[in-house]
């Protein structure tokens, strides 16, 4: 699974999207996208045509193959545990929770729940959400 900040590197390197294209033809029929990293992708465009484009290019292979996964009612709950935990260890204050990192913690949770390890960027935040959730997978792009 590709964190959203994968994609933004493609979009804004040359470099970085023929680092993606060749992840993704090595990894192919393992990868699967998340319903979050989608809406905070095309979220990001600046308008339609790039929404499409977007969609075209970053979304609809995954559609295609039916490899897009949503986080149901209970990965909702994990994330908001994830905070609680995070919040009561005394590594995050209480308010303000960036939304970027409630959604990471639905990545998280969504990745532990389905098996899968996610690629990103922002190990940060993951090293921080794997200290309150353990079995959490994780890497840093390209393995």
């Amino acid at each position: 699974m590709l964190d959203t900040n994968i994609y933004i590197h493609a979009i804004r390197s040359a470099a970085a999207r023929q680092e993606l294209a060749a992840f993704q033809r090595l990894r192919a029929p393992h990868l699967h996208q998340h319903a979050v990293v989608v809406a905070e992708l095309l979220a990001g465009a600046a308008d339609e045509a790039a929404l499409a484009r977007w969609h075209e290019r970053w979304v609809a292979p995954f559609e295609r193959v039916a490899r897009v996964i949503a986080p149901g009612y209970g990965t909702w709950q994990e994330a908001a545990r994830i905070l609680v935990r995070l919040v009561a260890g005394g590594h995050i204050s209480r308010t303000p929770v960036a939304r970027g990192l409630f959604h990471d913690c639905l990545l998280a949770a969504g990745a532990r729940e389905h098996g899968y390890i996610l690629v990103t960027h922002n190990t940060r935040d993951f090293e921080l959400i794997e200290r309150v959730l353990p079995g959490l997978r994780y890497t840093p792009p390209f393995p």
